[in-house]
């Protein structure tokens, strides 16, 4: 991929929506003592995102800002965020 711009302002895209959605994660949990339900949301998000992620294994051709934002997120939907 080349180095210029764009690929830095992907790149730094894709870690926010990391920090997003580890936020949205501890908010979830959080809420979920309070409000019964509402991580049944949260655990649909992520099996969402879980099938959409199976697509490089399906090798569908992608290009590689999106191969680059899988890399960051396939640690959050696959459960392994306290690394």
């Amino acid at each position: 991929m080349i180095d210029d711009n764009v690929t830095s302002s992907i790149y730094g895209t894709s870690i926010a929506l990391k920090v997003g959605f580890l936020g949205l994660l501890a908010v979830v949990f959080l809420l979920s003592f309070l409000f019964e339900g509402a991580v049944l949301y949260l655990i649909a998000m992520i099996r969402s995102m879980q099938m959409v992620l199976h697509f490089p294994i399906m090798n569908i051709v992608m290009p590689s800002n999106i191969m680059t934002t899988f890399q960051i997120l396939i640690p959050i939907v696959m459960f392994d965020i306290l690394e």
